[in-house]
């Protein structure tokens, strides 16, 4: 076993929880505990993989602080008890209490805690409010974090897989074809096997009961549930020969599907169900708790690769995944991988030269486009709970500062210091407690809606729910906030000071000037947290504006898309699927509503398919990766994409006429740099190309895969020429709007084939916002969290003025009674919070632009130092801070300096 010592952060985290223990205690057992947590860290990563490897370490950190709270509440009852025998028992009386009267106490202590919280109803309610928002909004975004980035894959040894990728000569990763898929099953020594799945046009068309359906698929390789370790509940996988186009069809069956579908029966095996078309033979039924990647799937079907398939090693469209052999390293087999695409590239220069190949960790690959993002929101969140802390800790500050008279009659009485403070810290916790029951029942609406809106863009979505490791870790936040912001005030709280505590109301007490200035510091923390949070809301929400302001290429507006599958089994021929859309399309055209109609294979936000191409004047030189877009006439019209030079695609251009394309500019630019593209041939497929086309036309370029991408080069081609594709998506624009459209354009595709669904009805708007949704959802709960800093710092503004108001009131009186003007205490008041806010403001700002390291890659043409950010945050704080101190300014202004003088 391979010997990894875990991170320093986290080492140094148990070691620093051990802290917690007594000093005796940790000399003569810490450094066996640490070493024995370190050697059971690494094992869990050599048994279970590295999620379970960082929840074991959280969970030996949780258990070492919760035992270590037990054996310092255990020796504080001791030391208390041993005070209270020397105070007010004889010597030689009794021999200490026993567990019945521990308990005792602690139950006294909960009694007098919860009725003193009784009592003030509006401060109990403040702290619980702040402390559910703080720990509901770090648990909520935990059990997304568990459930994404932590817990491992549910698959047998996860970490052993590997996600396979071709590499373009640009370095590129790229899908794998057909043949170099065999290749590298065949030929890989260090693997144990190389499966194929594919995510692209993965869904198919349901007959034979009711309304056509159109249900989700994935296309898989023999041997992809035994690679995954994955047992069927009912029925067999696939077989290597149901691999081969012609084998007889077969389906698997997910559970729910196969539970809504069928509602669950047992004989389900060997019914056939028809699927585009064609009868497939039901062989088998996953189990209820398997999943794969981010998609749900309602079925799994075999690849059946054609002749076609098999003969194309240009042809790019397969996702590879394999598991590499106990005990060998991932670069190990990703270097034989890249020798094995060198045998290749030397045996099939035509399409494999200069090619090579890579592999990625199949959970790094699922994740690794989210944990920029979820981290990011974690910190955000880490900061929200830090500033509740603070303005929790403000609030029992004032209040133990409020009760200096309790205490000292408490005293007076008896109570020990430690006592008092257990009282003190019994009061925090038990507000926490609440708190955070409040806090996780906010989690559990909170995650609901977090997995609704992020949809598709959260891989492992049905992973994030609220479970006991979860709960655990809510617990664990909960008792360490109650401990946390009750320390300080508890510890002063607890101070006695009879001769002036018992004096009337006790208020000046504990109002020494380090009290004071502890709290304003809290405030300025507050304050600097908030600003933090605020600024880097203000530079995703102008990223975000700045992203929807970018031209996509095309008139967005009153655009419906939808998509069409034709069954091979009911069209099989060229000629019957290009009369058809013909068909489908001239009626669509003639509906009142419609101002034209055209399809395309794969529009723009959803994908397409990627291509090579060669120019045979450049020396058989290959461009790629190329877009390939197949398009009936009147599709750029249609779309709004203007013609830059030439012509476009027209109904002359058939089966029999000369085959021609139309191009992009980045295209033009690309590969024709400084020319005319214009009358130019390619030859598509690289140098074993079918035929060469010749380009009659030159079109404005779109945003093909997001408004934050550059322009891709693309060539589009008459949908009836060469091949003829049996999935089509369908683009329409009416004269009002465009979800009016769907019922007339359902009924026109049921008068031609009534088996036929239309599916993924959107309008052009709607798939832009979706394809914007992770970084609309990265925005929208910045800036939620941002927004709840800035209130929870204005209440702690607020707080601190108007206890300093209360307690400057003698003074206050005295100016008035001396001739200050109500202008002259106003200013007195603010000034004094606005100096506070004034420090958070530059230490928050100076923690925002190291923040903007962090931020830097997920902004759009914006700095992450952009000036009008920080001085339009500055500028808001300002104000918020002004306001939450006029409040306390204003009653200030207005006391009377005859009741001030006799205030004491």
């Amino acid at each position: 076993m391979i010997r990894v010592r875990p991170p320093n952060a986290l080492e140094r985290l148990y070691v620093a929880a051990l802290r917690i223990y007594p000093a005796n205690f940790r000399n003569q057992f810490g450094r066996e505990m640490v070493e024995a947590f370190r050697d059971s860290w690494i094992h869990a990563r050599s048994q279970q993989g590295r999620g379970s490897q960082l929840l074991y370490g959280m969970r030996a950190i949780l258990e070492l602080l919760l035992e270590g709270l037990r054996e310092r509440i255990a020796r504080f009852r001791r030391l208390n008890r041993e005070q209270r025998t020397s105070d007010h028992r004889p010597s030689g009386g009794g021999r200490g209490q026993g567990r019945g009267e521990i308990v005792r106490d602690f139950l006294n202590d909960f009694r007098v805690a919860l009725r003193g919280l009784r009592r003030a109803p509006g401060f109990s309610a403040a702290t619980v409010a702040v402390l559910a928002l703080g720990i509901g909004a770090n648990t909520a975004m935990f059990s997304v974090m568990n459930g994404v980035l932590l817990r491992p894959l549910p698959y047998d040894d996860p970490e052993e897989l590997i996600q396979i990728w071709e590499v373009t000569p640009r370095g590129s990763g790229m899908t794998a074809s057909p043949p170099n898929f065999v290749s590298f099953k065949e030929q890989t020594t260090l693997l144990e096997d190389v499966v194929a799945f594919g995510l692209g046009d993965a869904s198919f068309t349901l007959t034979g009961s009711g309304e056509p359906e159109r249900i989700s698929g994935l296309q898989v390789s023999s041997g992809f549930f035994e690679l995954l370790g994955v047992s069927l509940t009912q029925g067999r996988t696939f077989l290597p020969q149901e691999d081969l186009s012609g084998a007889d069809p077969v389906v698997i069956l997910d559970h729910g599907f196969w539970q809504r579908r069928f509602g669950g029966d047992a004989d389900v095996l060997g019914r056939a169900i028809t699927l585009n078309g064609v009868s497939r033979t039901i062989i088998g039924v996953t189990p209820p708790t398997f999943t794969f990647g981010s998609a749900e799937f309602d079925l799994w079907v075999p690849w059946e690769f054609s002749n076609r398939d098999i003969s194309l090693r240009g042809r790019h469209f397969l996702q590879l995944l394999g598991r590499v052999r106990p005990g060998v390293e991932v670069d190990a087999a990703v270097r034989e991988l890249a020798v094995i695409a060198a045998r290749l590239a030397d045996a099939y220069p035509e399409t494999n030269a200069e090619w090579s190949a890579m592999a990625t960790p199949f959970f790094e690959g699922m994740v690794q486009h989210v944990r920029k993002p979820l981290l990011l929101l974690s910190g955000a969140v880490g900061l929200v709970l830090l500033i509740a802390c603070a303005n929790v800790a403000n609030l029992l500050l004032a209040r133990a500062e409020g009760r200096g008279r309790e205490m000292a009659v408490r005293a007076a009485l008896g109570a020990g210091r430690t006592r008092l403070v257990r009282l003190l810290l019994t009061e925090s916790v038990l507000l926490a407690l609440v708190g955070g029951m409040a806090g996780v029942a906010l989690a559990y609406a909170g995650v609901h809606l977090l997995v609704i809106e992020a949809g598709s863009e959260l891989p492992r979505a049905a992973s994030v729910v609220v479970d006991g490791t979860v709960l655990g870790f809510a617990t664990l936040v909960t008792m360490a906030v109650g401990i946390l912001v009750g320390l300080i005030p508890a510890w002063q709280g607890s101070r006695r000071d009879l001769t002036s505590g018992l004096q009337e109301g006790g208020r000046q007490t504990l109002a020494g000037v380090g009290r004071r200035r502890f709290r304003s510091a809290l405030v300025v923390t507050e304050v600097a947290l908030s600003v933090m949070l605020v600024v880097g809301a203000g530079l995703l929400l102008k990223s975000f504006w700045r992203l929807n302001q970018v031209d996509s290429g095309f008139d967005r507006r009153q655009l419906l898309t939808s998509h069409i599958s034709l069954p091979s089994s009911l069209y099989p021929t060229d000629a019957q699927r290009a009369a058809f859309f013909a068909n489908l399309m001239q009626q669509a055209e003639a509906l009142p509503s419609v101002e034209s109609a055209a399809a395309i294979t794969g529009i723009p936000f959803v994908g397409g398919r990627i291509t090579i191409v060669t120019v045979p004047e450049q020396a058989n030189r290959d461009y790629r990766p190329i877009e390939r877009r197949r398009i009936t006439p009147g599709y750029f019209r249609t779309m709004g994409i203007p013609i830059v030079d030439g012509r476009e695609l027209s109904e002359r251009d058939s089966q029999e006429s000369p085959h021609v394309l139309v191009v992009n500019e980045a295209f033009a630019r690309r590969v024709f740099p400084g020319e005319r593209a214009v009358g130019k041939k390619i030859r598509w497929g690289g140098p074993a190309g079918p035929e060469d086309l010749e380009i009659v036309g030159v079109v404005g370029d779109v945003k093909e895969y997001g408004l934050g991408e550059g322009y891709f080069p693309t060539m589009y081609l008459h949908y009836s020429q060469i091949y003829v594709s049996e999935t089509m998506s369908l683009v329409v624009r009416g004269t009002g709007h465009p979800l009016d459209l769907i019922a007339p354009l359902r009924q026109t595709v049921w008068r031609l084939n009534p088996d036929l669904p239309l599916y993924d009805i959107a309008t052009m708007e709607q798939r832009i916002a979706g394809s914007l949704a992770s970084e609309r959802l990265s925005t929208a709960l910045i800036g939620i969290f941002a927004t709840v800093a800035l209130v929870l710092a204005a209440v702690g503004i607020f707080g601190v003025m108007s206890y300093t108001v209360s307690q400057r009131t003698q003074e206050v009186g005295v100016r008035i009674a001396l001739g200050a003007g109500r202008g002259e205490v106003l200013g007195l008041v603010i000034g004094h919070g606005m100096k506070l806010t004034l420090f958070g403001l530059v230490i928050g700002t100076a923690g925002a632009l190291g923040l903007g390291r962090v931020l830097g890659g997920l902004l759009f043409e914006v700095s992450a130092y952009d000036p009008l950010t920080l001085v339009s945050v500055g500028l808001l704080v300002a104000v918020v801070a002004a306001a939450a101190c006029y409040v306390p300014a204003k009653h200030a202004a207005s006391v009377d300096p005859v009741e001030a003088l006799r205030y004491e």
